[in-house]
């Protein structure tokens, strides 16, 4: 024992240390993780936590074990370090969190954030420093800081607890796989999905090898297919149901009610057939919709909880652990702690019967085809449904053709090497079936729930065909997860497999089922063998980035895409404009402050103000489609008058005229009415202050001239397009005080002035833009006539316009003219009977105004008159009085 320090102290301070560093590492931090990644984990909470607390006070043991017997001095030490470490790994596992890429299986680039290792390692260098060299002061406060570290974990836990998701319906259930394989001698519909396998793959597998033409005898493979999601979690559902999950709802409220009420399940459940499904998160548990489902007791320590605590100590070390071990934690794509486990699991089995391919396999999708084989056989059993889900072809790859265990590296190369071996379980999967009689007796259903993304060869749209004639904006990747096999087998189909082009999809399962059967149903989609490869027909894919969102109730925001043509084809995806956001508090628009730039395009701020009629973004612009867009912009009150000022350029194809008219209403009243031409950037309309009542705006721009691309013979897309919209702002006008200079340019005060013909701002500057500039300005009633003085340069180019004309007109009455030759100030008397109004509208009408030639000798775009530098209003000044 160590001397100097009471055993019970030395005891109660080594058994907080210990229980700190071992909970942070081995219990709070998994817990963390399982509460916020609830979806992920079949286990309840019950049934988690004895491995974790086994785990954890095995820790907590050996690092008193450890420190037990060392001398005072270093006994002080050693509690030092064990809870500054304890500290350390909380900082990393709760503040520097650094994001290190999703954990897809892929190596990930650990030299790309060389940085986040030097800030780790100066952290912990510089922290266990200090412990060692101020181990007597960390030794005295070691119980309390360990007391309230253990404390505030355990609030946040219990906080994550509390917020987590509804436990999944597959927590409740087990499933009785004693009749997983058992099949009807009458007629059985059985699906068999093939995770993640992408269609083109499938045609080259298959143009290599002619023999699957006979091996998929009676099949027809549907070239032409698109999934809906890019992930598994709403594939199933509307492989199963025929319905999209769009984020209206939680998606667990979604599945359960698609499910309960109108799902492919539900109804042959009712017509009295057996229906068999998996236990998944993405699939409503109920015996009302799966004959093979019962409640389940608690199984604290069975087998599957172990291995989801080695899931959680991966994904833990992963996140606890600084940033220079990182690596070894997380090797290859995957963690220490599940394959060792795995290892233990496969070593367990050895006495078992050995796989028929030699080597035992820890593969799922061997194991299954495995049991398929000695388990398969047909019965008197009512009808069967029975859908099975392989994993299928996730990274990392290490199923290669032969259906032997090979660590592959990350490719399209082994990823197809893993779909000939997925091939080959499906071919085991119908030899059995017509081994054991059902095979005509069938219909089979072999698809994929979505395409992996990887970029579709163009040979593959060439065999196809498609819509030819404009870019796609769908990035290769988005199509590559949209274009999912569908290979289906009606009952008693024989002959080599077919090929078809018709444009179907995912959704249309349930009613090629239903249709199969003769059953009156009310699916969504219809029958893939009622469709013809000529019929056009639009689908829907709705993509999203899927990031790290198992725990929320919702799917990340989702873009959607229509395919017109043959899905292999870049050119038939486009997006519609339309995305579905989860609700979220953050979402509501921002009350707007006059005087704010509303940006459009991918960063935008214009989406919380967004209506109908709006197009994707691109860039930093955004289309209107359709012929009218609208925005509602919540306002405070104001008294005073709004000018709108509107950057835009017009979508004009050859032979449609010269100018896009926009007529703009705000709250349903018209205040102006543009004709947008190309040499024009930007726009303006006043707002009066009695339009301003209700706390919001609504502006809606009607576009009479818009049209597609398509009608416009420019392209297949197929949007009515009328302005690209890059920025608008809303600035408040306020009284001008007589005598005031406004100035033009960059940081001068011109802008919520410019009523229309104006170019952007340039340093000093702003040219007028066009045959007429005008400015729009409050006045107060004048005492006496005004005197008008602006700054100006004209535009002159010799031998062409020596001198700029400039008509001055006041609200409509003609007030004088300029003969602007040269730099310098213009007046102008200003009679005050011609102010009328709250605001008064000032022309400038400028008919020598000429586009000058470019440095590169080309004409510029732009129709210049004169540079305005500033404008000033006062008083007439009474004549002296004669003596």
């Amino acid at each position: 024992m160590t001397a100097g320090i009471p055993p019970r102290e030395r005891f109660v301070t080594l058994l907080c240390v210990a229980s700190f560093l071992a909970c942070t590492l081995f219990l709070f931090g998994p817990l963390h993780l399982y509460f916020t990644n609830r979806v992920e984990f079949y286990s309840v909470p019950v049934e988690i936590l004895p491995p974790l607390a086994a785990v954890c006070l095995t820790a907590a043991g050996v690092i008193m074990l450890a420190c037990i017997a060392l001398p005072p001095r270093l006994f002080k030490k050693a509690v030092a370090v064990a809870v500054m470490t304890g500290v350390l790994f909380w900082l990393q596992g709760n503040v520097c969190v650094w994001r290190v890429g999703v954990l897809n299986g892929r190596e990930i680039p650990w030299s790309a954030h060389r940085v986040y290792g030097f800030v780790d390692g100066t952290l912990w260098a510089a922290l266990l420093a200090v412990a060692l060299v101020k181990s007597d002061h960390m030794y005295r406060i070691a119980r309390r800081a360990s007391a309230a570290f253990l404390l505030i974990q355990l609030i946040a836990v219990t906080v994550s607890a509390a917020r987590a998701p509804k436990g999944m319906s597959s927590n409740d259930y087990t499933s009785d796989d004693a009749l997983k394989f058992t099949f009807s001698n009458r007629q059985n519909v059985i699906i068999l999905v093939i995770d993640t396998l992408q269609g083109d793959v499938f045609q080259e597998i298959v143009d290599g090898d002619d023999r699957y033409r006979d091996v998929f005898s009676g099949f027809t493979y549907f070239r032409n297919a698109v999934g809906g999601y890019p992930t598994t979690y709403p594939s199933v559902p509307l492989i199963l149901t025929g319905r999209y999950y769009d984020n209206s709802v939680p998606i667990q409220e979604f599945i359960e009610t698609a499910f309960s009420t109108n799902s492919l399940p539900r109804t042959l459940r009712t017509l009295g057939w057996r229906v068999t499904l998996p236990l998944s998160y993405y699939i409503y548990n109920s015996e009302d919709i799966a004959s093979n489902l019962k409640k389940r007791p608690l199984a604290p320590f069975y087998e599957g909880n172990l291995g989801y605590a080695a899931d959680l100590y991966d994904a833990a070390l992963l996140r606890y652990a600084p940033y220079f071990a990182k690596k070894y934690v997380y090797a290859n794509g995957r963690g220490r702690v599940k394959p060792f486990y795995a290892s233990r699991v496969r070593a367990a089995r050895a006495e078992s019967a050995a796989s028929p391919r030699g080597a035992a396999s820890s593969n799922p999708d061997v194991e299954f085809i495995e049991e398929m084989a000695r388990g398969a056989h047909a019965s008197d059993a009512p009808d069967t449904f029975a859908y099975y889900h392989l994993v299928g072809l996730h990274p990392p790859f290490t199923l290669n053709e032969n259906l032997g265990n090979e660590e592959m590296p990350y490719s399209r190369e082994s990823y197809t090497r893993q779909a000939r071996g997925m091939l080959k379980i499906a071919e085991e999967f119908v030899s059995t079936l017509r081994r054991i009689g059902v095979y005509d007796k069938s219909m089979v259903c072999i698809i994929a729930d979505h395409g992996f993304g990887f970029p579709l060869p163009r040979s593959f749209c060439a065999e196809g065909g498609g819509v030819r004639g404009h870019r796609t904006v769908a990035d290769d990747s988005i199509i590559g997860t949209g274009v999912p096999l569908i290979l289906v087998k009606p009952f008693g189909a024989q002959g080599r497999m077919r090929v078809s082009d018709a444009p179907v999809t995912l959704a249309d399962i349930p009613a090629t089922v239903a249709s199969a059967l003769g059953v009156a149903h009310a699916f969504p989609g219809e029958s893939v063998f009622q469709r013809s490869a000529k019929e056009p027909r639009e689908r829907r894919f709705l993509f999203y980035d899927w990031e790290d969102k198992w725990y929320a109730d919702y799917l990340p925001r989702m873009t959607e895409y229509v395919v017109r043509g043959f899905s292999g084809c870049a050119e038939s995806w486009a997006p519609t404009g339309r995305r579905f956001s989860p609700p979220s508090p953050a979402a509501a628009p921002a009350v707007y402050t006059p005087g704010t730039e509303i940006t459009f395009g991918e960063s935008g701020t214009y989406r919380q103000y967004a209506g109908e009629g709006w197009s994707f973004p691109k860039g930093a612009s955004t289309f209107t489609k359709g012929k009218s867009a609208s925005l509602r912009i919540p306002l405070r009150p104001l008294r005073t008058p709004l000018m709108m000022r509107v950057s835009l350029w017009p979508f004009l194809p050859p032979g449609t005229g010269k100018a896009q008219r926009v007529g703009v209403y705000v709250n349903n009243h018209k205040v102006a009415d543009w004709e947008a031409v190309p040499q024009q950037p930007e726009y303006s309309a006043f707002i009066p202050p009695d339009m301003l009542a209700g706390g919001a705006l609504t502006v809606r721009f009607d576009l009479p001239d818009a049209v597609s691309p398509l009608d416009a013979g420019l392209s297949r897309d197929h949007r009515t397009l009328g302005i690209l919209v890059r920025r608008m702002t809303l600035w408040a006008l306020k009284p001008y005080d007589y005598g005031t200079r406004i100035t033009f340019g960059a940081g001068g005060d011109s802008v919520p002035y410019e009523e229309s013909g104006w170019s952007f701002p340039e340093t000093g500057y702003t040219w007028t833009s066009g045959n007429r500039a005008s400015l729009l300005i409050p006045l107060p009633p004048p005492a006496s006539d005004l005197v008008l003085r602006a700054v100006l340069k004209p535009l002159r180019i010799a031998e062409r316009v020596d001198a700029q004309r400039v008509y001055i007109g006041v609200n409509g009455k003609r007030a004088g003219e300029w003969r602007v030759g040269a730099e310098g100030e213009y007046r102008v008397e200003i009679p005050k009977s011609v102010i009328e109004g709250p605001t008064s509208l000032f022309s400038f009408d400028l008919p020598d105004a000429f586009s000058p030639p470019a440095k590169d000798g080309r004409t510029s775009p732009r129709l210049l008159g004169v540079r305005f530098y500033s404008v000033r209003l006062s008083r007439k000044e009474p004549p002296p009085l004669l003596k």
